[in-house]
């Protein structure tokens, strides 16, 4: 045989590497195009499970609202639930993540579908989560949930030991949600700061009558009453709740209060004779002007009252007391006023009239009131008086000063035979009688209806 040469040996020996070479890269070719065929094959499984679980996932989240417009979260929807949502997605996120740097074109674009979809999912989460935060943080505000799914409940009563800082932190959290559901959350704070105000308002009252949470001892029945009036009137009135012992034990003082019982003889005697002024259109301020009308005498049981009323009345030549007038009370306060019988007013002696009313009445209601005047004035009421029986003024004289004595005022008047006229200032009496006669036991010392009313015009101004 034919030895090859060196040459022959060298190509063939290159050949043969080379036949190696090309037999290795096609076997590792084929190794990697079988791998990556695999890898293919495996990212489609984990990117469909992926997709399919991105779908439940979502479903997840939409069921925690209580609309298809995303406008309300259930109520139970909780923070926890919130948190397993989001570690669900962030497992997703976990799985997809091998994947992120794979050049397969196929592959990248399941890996930026994913992306895309798991980032509107995670927006989707984030919505759900501040619906739910804010909801929360106002339903917190409330004894019972203001909103319970998408029912607003506007019956609700704020927390006691709610502040107006909680209220504005709530508020606080209603922009980050859709506007429906914002809408509803301003009417929960707007209701909850309306509470606190009127809240505020009753504890102002409160310490007004009990400032220790006990009623006060020298409270008074107008006091109770404005405190009555006040809670009465609340537009939210289960913020009285509270102070429910206090409301019983204010009802229980009032009616001892709303009583006659409950005032001095005094007291009690003036609201009559404000009754009768009323009832007879006299100014009260003339109460204590004219001696005209005074309490005579009065009954007070547990269940009723009674009251003469003493008046003043012409009787011929003298003025005379009658007790025609008559008022019938219950203990309460509610009377009826007669004069002869017949009905002449009714009020409520409690209710009508207060005690600053019967502070102006400074005189004694049992007694009759005397004008004190000056000799001028008592002259020129006797003047009044002459010219009102049609003399004229010219025939009246006085030819003597007047003598006073004390409250005693006496002068001489010259007018036909003459006459003789004495005024007590400090009883109103005027003593009349014929000046030839002198004094006597009929003539003398008694009442002259004409000239002490006219006196009693006089001191009044009429």
């Amino acid at each position: 045989m034919k030895r090859l040469s060196l040459r022959h040996r060298i190509v063939f020996a290159c050949v043969g590497v080379g036949a190696l070479l090309l037999l290795a890269l096609g076997g590792f070719l084929l190794v990697r195009h079988n791998q990556t065929a695999q890898r293919v094959a495996a990212a489609t499984r984990v990117f469909k499970q992926l997709k399919a679980d991105q779908a439940t996932l979502t479903q997840a989240v939409a069921q925690g609202w209580t609309d298809d417009q995303h406008h309300y979260v259930r109520a139970t929807v909780t923070p926890a639930a919130i948190t397993a949502l989001q570690t669900r997605a962030t497992k997703l996120t976990a799985t997809a993540k091998p994947y992120a740097t794979v050049r397969d074109p196929a592959t990248a674009s399941k890996v930026n579908t994913f992306t895309q979809a798991q980032r509107m999912l995670g927006e989707q989460l984030q919505r759900l989560k501040r619906a739910q935060v804010a909801t929360a943080a106002v339903n917190a505000l409330f004894q019972a949930p203001f909103l319970t799914d998408a029912t607003p409940h506007p019956a609700v009563l704020v927390r006691e030991k709610l502040t107006a800082a909680k209220v504005a932190a709530a508020a606080k959290q209603t922009p980050t949600v859709n506007t429906t559901l914002a809408a509803t959350l301003l009417q929960a704070t707007t209701l909850a700061k309306a509470q606190l105000a009127e809240r505020a308002a009753l504890v102002e009252q409160v310490a007004l009558i009990a400032p220790e949470g006990t009623l006060r001892p020298d409270v008074t029945l107008p006091q109770l009453t404005t405190f009555q009036a006040h809670v009465a009137q609340l537009k939210y009135a289960g913020l009285k709740a509270p102070y429910e012992a206090l409301l019983t034990t204010v009802a229980q003082r009032a009616a001892a209060l709303n009583s006659l019982k409950a005032l001095s003889a005094s007291d009690r005697q003036k609201r009559v004779l404000l009754a009768y002024a009323k009832a007879t259109s006299i100014a009260p301020a003339r109460l204590d002007q004219v001696r005209a009308f005074f309490v005579n005498r009065e009954e007070l049981t547990d269940t009723a009252y009674t009251a003469e009323i003493g008046t003043l009345n012409l009787a011929g030549d003298a003025l005379a007391a009658d007790f025609t007038i008559t008022l019938t009370a219950t203990v309460t306060g509610a009377y009826t006023l007669t004069r002869s019988g017949q009905p002449l007013a009714t009020g409520d002696l409690m209710q009508d009239f207060t005690a600053a009313d019967t502070a102006k009445l400074t005189r004694d209601p049992a007694k009759i009131v005397a004008p004190k005047l000056t000799e001028a004035q008592f002259k020129q009421a006797i003047t009044a008086d002459f010219a009102a029986q049609g003399l004229a003024v010219a025939q009246l004289e006085f030819p003597q000063p007047a003598t006073v004595t004390g409250d005693t005022i006496a002068l001489q008047i010259v007018l036909g035979d003459g006459a003789q006229v004495r005024y007590n200032a400090a009883t109103g009496e005027g003593e009349w009688y014929d000046y030839a006669i002198g004094p006597s036991e009929a003539e003398g010392y008694r009442y002259d209806a004409k000239l002490t009313t006219a006196i009693w015009a006089q001191a009044a101004g009429d």
